[in-house]
């Protein structure tokens, strides 16, 4: 990264925030140019040696994503994550890799992190030391934790998102199905089964749910609940829809959406990630014949009842655990398990507990 770049962008930043603000929402090159010559004026600077080529840099530095964009045009990478100035990491098809590429302090760094998170709406100050925005143009979900809140320093996390979905065929090119896995979860899918995919953090689960939501049929009216734009669903069947910090005056998260969603004439239901309350409203839609896909972080299959019961409980407290287990068993069909970026399990409820369908490189 151009030092002379950082420089200039600080500047601008700082001595003409609003105006830099009203210009990134068109990414007007010629109004940048006006706003770079009139901060340097107005500082009493002495314009660059290469005028025009400093001016093209800085704008490149402040629009796109600088040291980090080889990583971001590499389709393969899902993940960049930064935990100190030097230490860049990417995940590559599951696979967690070191990069080569380190900023040139841990201030330049910090200044990185504010202004990707200024750019897509957020802010981050002393007072305000935790952001999590989307940049949808770029299909990327960023997190950013910089002091006092990290003790460590900044850090940096970039969720990356095709841009289009890929097919489950595609996937299996890839390596994440084989054939047996890939026949199995097609035929799912024609069998309108509620379906729930498991993994840890980056197992790929978001990149299979998108290509199961191409399986829907064109009639099935769907509704998909999210915390964050990472589903992108391309048929005109979905209705997408995100929870809001503000919607006048009353906070609305995954569960008011799910809830909501029953007077809307829906054949399915999907949930982005299940991670609180919203567990409730999912379970309690796949046992009123409604179709259910979502995923869920889990340490395994057989973990996923743990995990639901752990959320539920928390929603109700009316029903007992076995209560709660019988409802939850009544509700999935199936449970897939990945693990960096493959299928390893598939298993269905059956008589109260689980039966394996599929385990990759096993016959069951």
């Amino acid at each position: 990264m151009n030092k002379g770049y950082e420089y200039y962008a600080n500047l601008i930043l700082t001595e003409e925030l609003e105006a830099f603000k009203r210009i990134q929402k068109q990414k007007d090159y010629g109004a940048f140019e006006g706003l770079f010559k009139g901060v340097i004026q107005k500082k009493r600077l002495s314009p660059p040696a290469k005028l025009k080529e400093t001016i093209l840099g800085t704008y490149r530095h402040m629009f796109g994503y600088g040291i980090l964009q080889p990583l971001l045009e590499d389709e393969q990478i899902s993940d960049i994550n930064g935990t100190r100035y030097d230490h860049i990491v990417y995940k590559k098809k599951g696979k967690l890799i070191q990069s080569n590429i380190v900023f040139e302090s841990e201030a330049a760094f910090l200044n990185y992190c504010k202004l990707i998170v200024l750019r897509n709406g957020g802010k981050l100050n002393s007072n305000h030391s935790f952001d999590r925005v989307d940049d949808n143009e770029n299909f990327l979900r960023i997190t950013v934790s910089i002091p006092p809140r990290s003790s460590t320093g900044p850090s940096l996390s970039i969720r990356k998102h095709p841009r289009r979905s890929r097919s489950l065929e595609e996937l299996s090119t890839l390596g994440m199905l084989d054939a047996s896995s890939l026949s199995i979860l097609r035929n799912l899918m024609v069998q309108g089964k509620n379906l729930l995919i498991a993994g840890r953090g980056a197992a790929g689960k978001t990149t299979l749910l998108r290509g199961m939501l191409r399986e829907v049929a064109w009639d099935k009216r769907f509704l998909v609940c999210e915390s964050e734009n990472e589903l992108y669903p391309e048929g005109k069947n979905f209705i997408v829809e995100r929870i809001s910090s503000s919607d006048y005056g009353n906070s609305v998260n995954l569960s008011h959406l799910m809830r909501d969603g029953l007077s809307m004439s829906l054949e399915g239901y999907c949930v982005g990630e299940i991670v609180g309350e919203e567990a409730w409203e999912f379970i309690s839609a796949g046992l009123t014949d409604h179709l259910t896909l979502g995923t869920i972080h889990s340490s395994g299959i057989l973990e996923v009842i743990l995990r639901l019961k752990m959320l539920i409980n928390h929603r109700v407290g009316n029903y007992s655990s076995e209560a709660i287990e019988e409802m939850i068993l009544g509700s999935l069909d199936y449970v897939v398990y990945l693990k960096e970026y493959r299928l390893e399990e598939i298993a269905h409820v059956e008589d109260g507990g689980w039966v394996w369908d599929y385990r990759r490189g096993e016959d069951c």
